[in-house]
């Protein structure tokens, strides 16, 4: 576990942003069959037979400008041997000449997202109502915790396995904490948080689709925003959809910066 942060600038939470969510899929990659990870003079991203984007992009793109024009060919190159489709991230915090670049090589813009972040001093507890929330602690609940991801994010069968591996591998109380709620009984929701970079990095966020639009996401979030508010960290960052983006802005959380994706 890092240091954690205690006071931030905003270039320093977006870095923080950046490095969670690499390391987040890096520590993924290493109990998958399918997702893989690589870092090449100072580029970092993904790959995979599965065509997501969320498993094929590059995030991280540190390359000094002697190497970015052919690192852009070397990794173009290597998505086209796998046969993966390449989302390429631009970062605030990325190299000036990064668009530039990527247009040159007949990359081109495919969409963006909202890097967030907020300060747990603006978190509160919540009445939770008909939902209970839960650490998940042993190999039961991790086997649940599962079988929810694979149908919240209709994933396949090795998708879920490679993702029990992660949680059974990382325990039950160090980096990785899962969180299952339960509405009458009935787990229908899940959440972890990822203690890296120092600040707490919310992750998986999901809803069984007959329990969504009932406040069920904005509840599993609070859980692990208490418990890393209490655990004395001072911050949390998220990366959020379109969908998501609303709900987080009501919870206090500000947008950091918005993270280009151009597809080639």
């Amino acid at each position: 576990m890092m240091d954690i942060l205690k006071v931030a600038t905003k270039e320093e939470l977006i870095k923080a942003n950046q490095r969670s969510l690499i390391d987040f899929f890096q520590m993924s990659s290493e109990n998958s069959s399918v997702i893989h990870y690589f870092k090449r003079r100072g580029i970092e991203g993904l790959f995979s037979k599965i065509p997501l984007r969320i498993v094929n992009r590059v995030i991280v793109t540190n390359s000094s400008s002697e190497y970015l024009e052919d690192e852009i060919k070397n990794i173009g190159n290597l998505y086209e041997e796998v046969g993966s489709p390449l989302y390429w991230e631009v970062w605030t915090n990325s190299p000036i000449n990064l668009v530039k670049r990527l247009i040159e090589h007949d990359f081109q813009l495919a969409g963006d997202y909202a890097a967030m972040g907020i300060k747990l001093d603006e978190i509160q507890e919540e009445k939770y109502n008909d939902l209970e929330v839960k650490r998940v602690e042993n190999k039961e609940q991790a086997v649940l915790l599962a079988d929810l991801f694979k149908e919240i994010y209709q994933l396949s069968d090795t998708a879920r396995e490679d993702y029990l591996k992660t949680v059974l591998t990382n325990g039950f109380d160090q980096d990785l904490i899962n969180y299952i709620g339960y509405a009458n009984g009935n787990p229908v929701c899940i959440s972890s948080v990822f203690y890296h970079a120092g600040v707490a990095g919310i992750y998986n966020v999901g809803t069984q689709k007959a329990h969504c639009r009932k406040g069920y996401g904005r509840k599993i979030t609070t859980k692990p925003l208490i418990d890393a508010k209490k655990k004395g960290y001072q911050y949390a960052i998220l990366q959020s959809s379109d969908q998501g983006e609303k709900v987080y802005k009501r919870m206090g959380f500000e947008e950091l910066c918005r993270v280009k994706s151009y597809k080639r």
